[in-house]
């Protein structure tokens, strides 16, 4: 599995080091056409952040990936998954990287007839590790504050797939086909009622009177391990409570602050959706700065 000269061009803008690809724990190991992640997208993946020595929020990973697999019907393989993931982080660490983007991927292997799944396939794991720069992830929020622009198409997606972190990204590359976000943007999607579900990498928050306030996910979207640890360990530390509801695009104009999330970035304020700007970041600081002190123990 080869990574495209623009993939390294983009990673050379913030650091020297190239991606490293494991297949099935092997190093640098090409993967079969015939693999049904490939074909069909039949797999789920996680993306999550190396420091130092260490995948951050590991376990979080593993139990959406597990829920994933169980959903699918795909062997979760954990213990040789964590030992694959085990192998390639010192295999990082001999070759100096120390902070980066790990995409972990299981697929559920070759076989079927067409997509048709086969019954007992041996599930594939693929490991890419994307070194990335410190910088990209700085304590400094002003300088990470995004505006979001609203997809023109809804996002619509299987409910039955609705939390999970499926290969098949289609209907969110045919909502912002028309977009060309930088990287103070993200893209926001809305669902076919016009209630606001995610950005194209993050779940998103919004804060009214010491109030988290964050989407439903019932018919699509992804149930972000960084939502999670907001929700379930963040909150707790500082008085202020959470609830998930729907939320249309008319109500941002209600809210106070908002702030999106994911495993590799933490917390990002937002400054605008659409023309609707918002001054206000302090739950988002506070919240990042709780985490930042008790991650290592997650």
């Amino acid at each position: 599995m080869n990574g495209d000269k623009r993939g390294i061009t983009e990673l050379n803008k913030t650091t020297s080091l190239p991606p490293l690809y494991f297949v099935n724990g092997q190093a640098k190991a090409t993967v079969s056409l015939d693999d049904r992640g490939f074909a069909y997208g039949d797999g789920l993946f996680e993306s999550m952040l190396l420091e130092g020595s260490r995948i951050a929020l590991l376990e979080f990973h593993l139990a959406r990936l597990k829920k994933g697999c169980e959903l699918l019907k795909i062997g979760f393989l954990r213990e040789l998954i964590i030992e694959q993931v085990e192998l390639a982080l010192r295999y990082a660490v001999r070759e100096d990287v120390d902070y980066a983007k790990v995409k972990l991927t299981v697929t559920r292997g070759v076989g079927g007839r067409a997509t048709y799944p086969p019954e007992n396939a041996t599930p594939n794991i693929f490991i890419h590790i994307l070194p990335i720069s410190r910088t990209a992830n700085s304590d400094d929020q002003d300088d990470g504050r995004v505006k979001l622009s609203i997809a023109p198409e809804p996002l619509v997606c299987p409910p039955q797939l609705a939390g999970l972190k499926h290969l098949n990204r289609l209907p969110y590359i045919l909502g912002c086909l028309e977009l060309s976000p930088t990287d103070q943007q993200e893209v926001l999607f809305l669902d076919a009622n016009q209630n606001i579900i995610e950005t194209m990498h993050h779940n998103i928050f919004f804060v009214k009177n010491d109030v988290l306030y964050t989407p439903k996910l019932a018919s699509c979207g992804v149930e972000g391990v960084m939502k999670r640890v907001v929700c379930e360990h963040l909150i707790d530390k500082l008085d202020v409570s959470v609830e998930e509801k729907n939320i249309p695009i008319t109500d941002v104009n209600i809210f106070d602050e908002v702030f999106i999330s994911n495993a590799v970035k933490g917390l990002t304020p937002v400054d605008a959706i659409a023309q609707h700007q918002f001054n206000c970041h302090v739950l988002c600081k506070k919240l990042s700065i709780v985490f930042e002190k008790i991650k290592s123990d997650l």
